[in-house]
């Protein structure tokens, strides 16, 4: 038997016999179920600066829930910084980069 057709049939007798397209982290068909892990560290309370500084962020549009990953919050302020940065935007006045920089500073610290 090949190595992949017996890691195969592993995963099937690990799945119970689920049928063909089933995904394999409901158990039970037709009863909603969480997943059973997660990648996500569990959120941790954030503090009263910390929690300022993602409402300062979310108020310039970075859209963050309480507990984001560290690429989410590098995403969100690279959008950011395209945004309000004056020397991509000569619009901006550099004012809205330069809190959204010291609130991605301070939660940076935090994942």
């Amino acid at each position: 038997m090949q190595p992949a057709a017996a890691f195969a049939d592993l995963l099937d007798s690990l799945a119970g016999g689920l049928p063909a397209g089933e995904p394999a982290r409901t158990w039970n068909p037709g009863v909603a179920t969480r997943p059973l892990f997660s990648f996500r560290k569990p959120a941790r309370r954030l503090s009263a600066p910390e929690r300022d500084a993602l409402d300062l962020l979310n108020s310039l549009g970075a859209h963050l829930t309480d507990d984001f990953t560290r690429r989410e919050l590098r995403s969100a302020f690279r959008a950011l910084a395209r945004r309000f940065h004056p020397d991509a935007n000569p619009h901006a006045s550099g004012r809205e980069f330069a809190a959204a920089r010291g609130a991605y500073d301070m939660l940076s610290r935090r994942v």
